[in-house]
């Protein structure tokens, strides 16, 4: 019986090399195969690997292992690793036995001779071979951290919308038609009709005669093009040679999607070319569905990618996008009739790369737990936090209308202890004095900070709430008795038991309040911190004296004891600008003398409820 397959995504290169190495001790002389997402162009870029192991033994196929790969994801290499007993022919018979009859295409196979030890067999280097399955010739391994690869990266964003028209006699006759509808659209798609559009230029990707073509504008890369969105859509923008922040932001290239209104070539049919009306009759009663099906389609490619290879990419990520709509259409039909369905975008911390679905329109999030707890179970992500809520969805900086500044500490500076960084996990947004045309100042820290905590369990899908006012916050307090009926619109503090009596109120979530005798005694609860950040990666309010901050992480060494607080300052009143706020110190690394010294502080953890 074949060994189970082990889908283990892994985050980097060394993780690859330490699983090769791992499972080339375990399985002995049995050949073991790691199936690597590779995007078509001069580079390849390792964005989630799955072990297999007994690849000669094993019923899964390519498509099985890739099936949650990003649709953008265009071909897929065959790493195969084994002890030096396996030949490189040997490896090229399993590598083929194992992609008989699969869908899958894959760029090329790579055969690490791994010796007895797990090791290279070349005193420690790596030595790899690459081609097909009927020739391999020597390759050379660069290893690039993940963060500057994907640093390196464009999106190519199609969207639009398709339409289908089914007619259907009975219910259980809605399948077919349907799928012969989706079927229809397919061949559209896949057909050298179709062209896509930069938006805002002349510039035009499509086929000629099955082969990619570029029109408009002189582009040779993908740089390019992204340069001519900077521009005026005809002359690229001088590119910006100014060093890189440490914060991340998307850059994106959108386009639309059109059909030609004549033939590319001389075998091209002819039906698209001129609009027609059908007539038909049928002998039976009928129904019809016409449905606009949204489409959202994201391709990462690398900037030094050639721009003759952009047609086809677009190309088979709306199919694939397609074929992921005809199977949800069909399956959401049963449990809740015809349904609009909307493609999603989401990023979850474990992968690289973003994951795409589709959702039935007006189906509450509750009913959809059996797809999502699906997604997890595939994924390997746990099951006790949401990642697909559509809460969840991942939005492009660029488009986010957040009018709060959000994860404020990215890009700051290590604190120098040099211990373990435990920090929150995920979105918050950074509330703060004088916000929302209030006046709150020597008064309102602990509102903010409460706010902050809120925003966190909405940016991560927990709710749908919307963050609190001060007054909303308020009249909570006097409806579970814990202030009286004239504190709401008062001006008076709240503390961290009030705050967790909100949160518990609000959000149905509760919290641990953690008491420290003195600001002085904080310096020693840097292991409470660093388990808390570890298992619920939540921020914490902490209320001490006259003033109420939120920390976000800890550095904290257990070989030394020092430590040091990562601490976003409510008491700021200034604009929205991360520069100031991060030199400044209202987001910073704080020692333990930042504390008051002589006051006692009671800390908020608010705990995450258990969900998808």
């Amino acid at each position: 019986m074949a060994a189970p397959i082990v889908r283990r995504m892994l985050n980097s290169c060394d993780d690859l090399l330490a699983e090769i190495k791992s499972n080339t001790l375990k399985l002995g002389d049995k050949s073991f195969a790691v199936v690597i997402a590779s995007e078509i162009g001069d580079e390849g870029l390792i964005s989630d690997i799955v072990s297999i192991p007994d690849v000669s033994g094993t019923p899964f196929s390519p498509r099985d292992v890739v099936a949650e790969l990003q649709e953008g994801i265009t071909s897929y290499s065959i790493l195969c690793a084994s002890p030096s007993r396996l030949t490189a022919s040997e490896a090229r018979e399993v590598v083929s036995r194992f992609l008989e009859g699969a869908e899958a295409t894959y760029s090329g196979f790579y055969f690490w001779d791994v010796s007895a030890d797990g090791t290279s067999p070349t005193s420690g280097s790596l030595s790899f071979l690459e081609g097909d399955t009927d020739s391999l010739q020597p390759c050379s391994l660069q290893m690039v951290p993940p963060h500057e690869y994907m640093n390196q990266l464009l999106y190519l964003r199609l969207t639009g919308t398709l339409s289908i028209h089914c007619t259907y006699s009975s219910s259980s006759d809605f399948h077919h038609a349907c799928e012969t509808s989706l079927n229809n659209l397919s061949e559209r798609l896949g057909s050298s009709q179709v062209v896509y559009r930069l938006t805002g230029s002349r510039l035009l990707f499509g086929f000629n005669d099955g082969r990619p073509s570029i029109s408009g504008p002189s582009v040779r890369t993908v740089e390019d093009v992204y340069l001519l969105t900077l521009g005026d859509g005809e002359t690229p923008a001088k590119k910006n040679k100014s060093k890189e922040t440490g914060v991340r932001n998307e850059k994106v290239i959108d386009l639309g999607l059109l059909f030609k209104t004549g033939p590319s070539s001389k075998d091209e049919t002819e039906r698209y070319i001129v609009p027609t009306v059908q007539y038909e009759t049928y002998q039976e009663k009928t129904q019809s569905a016409s449905m606009d099906l949204p489409l959202s389609v994201v391709v990462p490619l690398p900037a030094s990618c050639k721009v003759s290879l952009v047609p086809e990419c677009l190309q088979r990520a709306t199919l694939k996008q397609v074929q992921v709509i005809k199977k949800n259409l069909q399956s959401y039909f049963e449990a809740h009739g015809v349904r609009q369905v909307t493609p999603y975008l989401f990023k979850v911390p474990s992968h690289s790369h973003l994951i795409s679905t589709v959702y039935p329109d007006r189906v509450d999030d509750q009913d959809l737990e059996p797809v999502r707890r699906e997604l997890h179970d595939r994924l390997m992500l746990p099951t006790d936090e949401p990642c697909f809520r559509r809460l969840n969805r991942f939005v492009f900086p660029h488009e986010k209308k957040e009018v709060y500044l959000t994860n404020t500490h990215e890009g700051l500076p290590p604190s120098g202890v040099n211990g373990e960084v435990s920090i929150v996990r995920g979105t918050y947004s950074y509330h703060h004095y004088m916000q929302d045309k209030l006046n709150d100042n020597h008064w309102g820290c602990a509102y903010r900070s409460l706010q902050t905590l809120c925003s966190w369990f909405r940016h991560q899908g927990y709710t749908d709430t919307p963050v609190p006012t001060h007054r909303e916050i308020q009249q909570i307090l006097v409806d579970v008795k814990d202030k009286p009926a004239n504190f709401v619109g008062t001006k008076q503090w709240i503390g961290s038991v009030e705050v967790s009596t909100v949160l518990n109120q609000l959000l149905d979530v509760t919290s641990k309040i953690l008491f420290v005798a003195s600001g002085a005694e904080l310096a020693t609860k840097g292991r409470e911190l660093e388990h808390h950040f570890k298992t619920q990666g939540t921020p914490v309010m902490s209320g001490g004296g006259a003033r109420a901050h939120t920390i976000l992480g800890v550095d904290f060494s257990s070989r030394t004891g020092d430590i040091k607080f990562l601490v976003l300052d409510p008491h700021y009143m200034g604009e929205e600008d991360i520069k100031i706020i991060q030199e400044k110190g209202w987001c910073a690394w704080q020692g333990p003398d930042f504390w008051d010294q002589e006051a006692y502080y009671n800390l908020c953890l608010p705990q995450r409820p258990v969900m998808i």
